[in-house]
């Protein structure tokens, strides 16, 4: 799977806080009834999960993905600026994906 982002959007990733550069694309299924009905989301991860595959990328960032999530997406996508939006979509040569690709980032507790 390669995934190309375009400075837009690498810009923007860049900017969100606890972000960083390591990302995991997942299609989320929590919620939406059954496994084959899902959401596209980016999360920001520490590293990759045992059995994750890293994506080809023409930027700074690295993204994983579970194989077995492979097959709910194109072999190329895209991920850009949405056009008159603060957000970002996701997009293959077929179809867009999400016009409003959710960032999930996790919520770290300070210790003391």
């Amino acid at each position: 799977m390669r995934i190309d982002i375009t400075p837009e959007a690498a810009g923007l990733l860049a900017s969100m806080t606890g972000v960083g550069r390591r990302l995991k694309l997942v299609y989320d299924t929590e919620g939406c009834g059954c496994a084959v009905n899902g959401v596209p989301a980016l999360r920001a991860v520490d590293g990759p999960s045992p059995g994750d595959m890293e994506a080809e990328t023409d930027g700074p960032l690295t993204i994983w993905y579970d194989p077995r999530q492979e097959i709910f997406f194109e072999d190329r996508l895209v991920i850009d600026r949405a056009p008159g939006g603060p957000g970002l979509l996701l997009r293959g040569a077929g179809q867009i994906y999400t016009p409003n690709l959710r960032i999930d980032v996790p919520v770290r507790r300070k210790e003391g």
